[in-house]
């Protein structure tokens, strides 16, 4: 999604860096809240064109599948972004080839969720800390 924002919206940038930030980062805000506030923001903008509000009208049709604060409420396995699941793909691969027995498949799967289960937890740790520091 970040990708496609920064394509759209990559001539804004010299013009009005503060607005393009804010319409970079809008997938990664946590905050229903805030989400709503800095869209309702970037629209208000004088800057951007009409073919760019409907691009952006158009995302927010979905904003359930690409926005943080909504996909929180979500059971995603610890996998957000597309890079994950490509990352989760080429694990995947490298396990397994087109004759694996359905043993090697569920052995490979267990891995996998190892791993994964491995970074959430590490993630979570990370979070427990930076909230126990803000207080």
């Amino acid at each position: 999604m970040q990708k496609n924002l920064l394509s759209h919206f990559c001539k804004i940038k010299k013009d009005n860096p503060e607005l393009f930030n804010k319409i970079i980062k809008l997938p990664f805000i946590t905050s229903t809240e805030k989400f709503e506030r800095t869209y309702k923001e970037i629209l208000e903008s004088n800057v951007i064109s009409k073919k760019q509000i409907d691009y952006l009208n158009s995302k927010l049709e979905n904003k359930e599948m690409w926005g943080k604060c909504f996909l929180k409420e979500t059971f995603l396995g610890g996998v957000s972004t597309t890079s994950r699941v490509e990352s989760l793909h080429a694990l995947q691969k490298r396990y397994l080839t087109s004759n694996a027995s359905l043993q090697k498949v569920f052995h490979s799967f267990r891995l996998i969720e190892k791993i994964q289960v491995s970074k959430f937890e590490e993630e979570n740790q990370k979070e427990k800390k930076s909230f126990q520091l803000k207080k």
